[in-house]
């Protein structure tokens, strides 16, 4: 039998945490929603103010579970630029298989996004924010890695 992905709560999620779902019957993408009301800053007033640039995070409170050979890919709504002015940080998130229960917060996926407008822009709990879309990769003959996950965001090192 094939194993199939699917989304869930983390336990520490709020009651009202929204599983992602497609929009409609054609859509290859889950749209993921925020999970509480977020402020993401202007870069334009963190320039001019000297602050440190960071991108935020909208968490989601979500984890998936994702078969072996298969990623979840993260993609910016096509809207998100043009219609509030953020933009994904990193461009296109990639969701690993042995993501899913990490110890460091259980596979919480979150988007990390700039907001590139002179003004901060507000994230409401329940707004549609990402997408994502299940994918499945392949893998060289002569690949051989035993490593193990051992967290979350960065966890497997290279910056």
């Amino acid at each position: 039998m094939i194993e199939k992905p699917f989304f869930e709560k983390v336990s520490y999620a709020p009651e009202d945490t929204i599983i992602p779902t497609r929009s409609t019957k054609d859509a290859a993408g889950y749209d993921f929603f925020a999970s509480e009301d977020i402020v993401i800053p202007s870069l334009f007033k963190a320039l001019h103010n000297g602050e440190t640039l960071k991108p935020t995070f909208v968490p989601t409170h979500i984890k998936a579970f994702i078969p072996k050979n298969m990623f979840l890919q993260l993609a910016n709504r096509s809207g998100n630029p043009l219609k509030i002015g953020i933009s994904m940080a990193n461009g296109v998130g990639i969701v690993d298989a042995d993501y899913y229960n990490n110890p460091d917060n259980e596979g919480h996926i979150q988007g990390i996004f700039w907001n590139m407008t002179p003004e901060d822009v507000v994230i409401k709990k329940g707004q549609k924010i990402f997408q994502g879309i299940f994918l499945e990769y392949f893998t060289i003959e002569n690949d051989v890695v035993d490593a193990e996950r051992g967290g979350g965001f960065g966890s497997t090192g290279g910056h």
